[in-house]
């Protein structure tokens, strides 16, 4: 059962008792005041009879008598006068009064009520002083029929009064409830609702009085505010916590490529050396065509190991970068120079252009030029046949605690082969590689991140359009470092 009909109820119990008690005192007090009127008209009446009829004993005119009970039968029929004799018989009574014993003496000739229930009776006992002879007696008894008629009609009235006020009360009481209680908590119901289900949108309070309900709606609001605060924090905190998870991952990866790198740099460094001056020695010397061909083999794969050896050092002891403000323009476009050889002998090419009004960043010379080396090699391998490098202003909002920053944006575009979901999703991991076959160590992304991290900056890797990748650094410029 609703409030607003538990509480309809409960009002309408309290008005019905209220007005019963009002209708039950109203009733007594209409009954005694007819009582009371009843009774002073049957004494006027039986005081005026008792003069009439002394006059008329004394002056012996029993017709008097008579005649005056034939004019009072139209104007009182349901009235019954009696006079008796001093010795207690009939002398003379109302036409069609029934047969009636002279009653106890009346202490006072009052009208008084005599029986009880349908039987009650009003009667005026009155004395009739004859002077000179023994004194008569003076009857008049009047019904309480009417009484009891207008009683029932005053009963009838105060129901019909009291029903229509309990109706009226009742639904007064229902409307007010639901538009001040019910309607206000259905609302509020509603709102729990769509917050268990995760929305935490505060609710709109302002429609709300200045009531209970209210209060509670004000309660509500500040309640779902600070769970959503709180969700915010907990969402940040578990961010940060995989962040934290991500970078000791990273960590252990580094941990490990860091005693995998000074093994091999301390194991196959100084060997490595030696057979690389040897083969390019036997490569200068030779005059036979294949031995040639061969010591250049031996020289282009001892080459590429200390590649890969210098590469894990990068990575797992790189140092701190030297900060020098610069143009990163400049920085990059001997990089594009240097592989516009490579790229030639792929098939691709490479286009440049740079934003005059670009800022000037603080960083590392010889890191930047590496983090540029990585991603235009990684395009070329990729199988590009344009690969477009820009260099322009941009913002760097890496961190949503903190205002967005200027930045120098390198962005690398290629139309190569592209990549997958899952493989963009760990580009960045260390020795994650879909080239092994081609002798790819994955390492150089990895670097790339590094170093721009070290620079305090950020970099994305998405897809292309329509097909290739898509690499963009984002590095603070002077004055917005980290």
């Amino acid at each position: 059962m609703s409030i607003a009909t538990r509480s309809t109820l409960a009002l309408t119990c309290v008005a019905v008792v209220f007005a019963g008690v009002v209708g039950a005192w109203q009733l007594t007090d209409e009954e005694r005041e007819l009582r009371r009127a009843a009774q002073a008209a049957a004494s006027l009446l039986g005081r005026s009879l008792q003069v009439a009829f002394e006059n008329a004993l004394r002056d012996r005119q029993s017709e008097d008598i008579r005649e005056t009970l034939r004019a009072l039968e139209p104007m009182a029929p349901d009235v019954d006068v009696f006079v008796f004799d001093a010795r207690g018989a009939l002398l003379a009574a109302s036409e069609g009064a029934p047969a009636r014993t002279l009653p106890a003496a009346a202490p006072h000739p009052e009208a008084r009520f005599v029986g009880s229930g349908e039987d009650e009776i009003l009667v005026v006992d009155a004395p009739l002083d004859l002077v000179r002879e023994r004194d008569a007696r003076l009857v008049v008894i009047a019904p309480l029929d009417r009484l009891r008629e207008d009683l029932a009609a005053t009963r009838r009235t105060l129901a019909v009064g009291i029903g229509a006020f309990v109706v009226v009360l009742a639904l007064l009481a229902y409307l007010v409830n639901r538009a001040y209680v019910a309607r206000p908590l259905e609302r509020l119901i509603t709102t729990m609702a769509r917050v268990q289900r995760g929305d935490l949108d505060p609710p709109d309070v302002s429609t709300f009085r200045n009531d209970e309900v209210g209060a509670t709606a004000h309660a509500l609001a500040r309640l779902v505010t600070d769970l959503r605060v709180t969700k915010e924090q907990r969402e940040e905190e578990i961010a940060r916590r995989h962040r934290l998870e991500r970078g000791l991952e990273d960590v252990d990866k580094y941990v490990t490529v860091g005693r995998l790198s000074a093994g091999l740099a301390h194991e196959i460094g100084s060997p490595l050396q030696v057979l690389e001056g040897r083969a390019a020695d036997l490569a200068r010397k030779s005059t036979d065509g294949e031995v040639r061909r061969v010591a250049g083999i031996l020289v282009e794969q001892a080459q590429r190991i200390t590649r890969t050896v210098s590469q894990l050092l990068t990575v797992s002891r790189r140092r701190r970068p030297r900060r020098v403000p610069l143009d990163l323009g400049v920085i990059v476009g001997p990089i594009v120079d240097l592989l516009s050889h490579e790229a030639r002998r792929a098939s691709a090419s490479l286009e440049m252009t740079t934003k005059p009004e670009t800022p000037l960043l603080e960083g590392d010379p010889d890191q930047l030029q590496q983090v540029a080396l990585n991603l235009l090699r990684n395009a070329l391998q990729a199988g590009a046949r344009t690969v477009r490098i820009r260099v322009a202003p941009g913002v760097l909002s890496d961190d949503a605690s903190r205002p967005a920053r200027a930045a120098v944006v390198l962005e690398v575009c290629d139309d190569g082969h592209g990549m997958s979901d899952a493989v963009r999703a760990r580009a960045f991991e260390p020795f994650f590689t879909t080239r092994e076959a081609e002798g790819g160590t994955g390492l150089g992304l990895a670097v790339v991140r590094g170093l721009v991290e070290e620079h305090g900056g950020s970099v994305s890797l998405t897809a292309g359009s329509p097909d290739g990748t898509r690499v963009v650094v984002r590095l603070p410029a002077c004055g917005d470092s980290a």
